[in-house]
Parts: C-alpha cells; sequence; structure tokens
C-alpha cells in the first residue's frame, strides 16, 4: 500500500514539506478496508465530512428518546450510526455502537455502553475534524 497517497498534509502555511494526517493511521480508525474500496482520498473525505455533518445532535437525539422511552428509535439511530461508522473505519465507535444497541435491545438504559459510546463519538468527530481542516487548508495553499 503506497503511505504516501493516503496522506494530508497538516499545516497552516504552505509547504511542500508540510507533516501530514496518514489517513491509515488514525486514532481508532482502520481504513484499511475503505482505502482498499474506494482508494480515493477525496471519496473518504467525503464520506467523512457527510459523517461529521450528520452526527452533530446524534447524542442529545439519542438521550432525548432513551428518557422519552423511545428505546426503538434509539436503537435505530445507534444502529444508522454503527453503520456509518463501519463505512469510514471508525472501528472503535462501531464496537461502541455494537454495546450500546445490545443494550437497549435488552432495556438497559443507563450503562457504560452509553457512556462509552459518547466519549468514542466525540473522539471520531474530533478525528475527523481535523482531518477536514487539514484537508481544507491544504486545497487553499
Amino acid at each position: 500500500m503506497d503511505t504516501e497517497k493516503n496522506t494530508l498534509p497538516l499545516s497552516h502555511a504552505p509547504s511542500s514539506a508540510a507533516p501530514t494526517i496518514a489517513l491509515n493511521n488514525l486514532p481508532g480508525f482502520d481504513l484499511s478496508n475503505t482505502i482498499a474500496m474506494l482508494g480515493n482520498n477525496e471519496l473518504i473525505i467525503q464520506l467523512m465530512e457527510i459523517f461529521y455533518q450528520n452526527s452533530v445532535d446524534t447524542q442529545a437525539d439519542i438521550e432525548a428518546n432513551i428518557s422519552q422511552g423511545n428505546l426503538d428509535t434509539a436503537k435505530n439511530i445507534v444502529h444508522s450510526i454503527k453503520g456509518s461508522a463501519g463505512a469510514i473505519g471508525a472501528m472503535l465507535l462501531l464496537n461502541a455502537c455494537t454495546a450500546l444497541e445490545k443494550n437497549l435491545l435488552l432495556g438497559q438504559t443507563q450503562t457504560y455502553a452509553n457512556s462509552e459510546f459518547a466519549i468514542l463519538l466525540e473522539q471520531t468527530r474530533k478525528t475527523i475534524q481535523t482531518v477536514l481542516l487539514s484537508h481544507e487548508l491544504n486545497k487553499k495553499s
């Protein structure tokens, strides 16, 4: 695998020697399948951007549905995030989704899995935000 083609420069100043973010080495991610399927950084970035935009209110939506007793709706939201997490290679988040989904199926709403999910969702969003910002900066340079 060509590591160079799967990296994005990370720099505020234009430079041909800018540090890079390796898409195949993001914390909490395993993009090997996504890179193999798409083979194109732009498509991967687009998927990450869609995930980032669509997950803004996810935790609040899940919590609201749990507090209102709408566990099926909460479970469906988690299931959707799980599929999206898999598509972008966010494996730690995918695993947390699986655990939370199982707990919601069992009616367990006050669990570690929910807090782990919330933490990993936020970490995933921050990682994606870093990638997106780097990508934008480098498009301008």
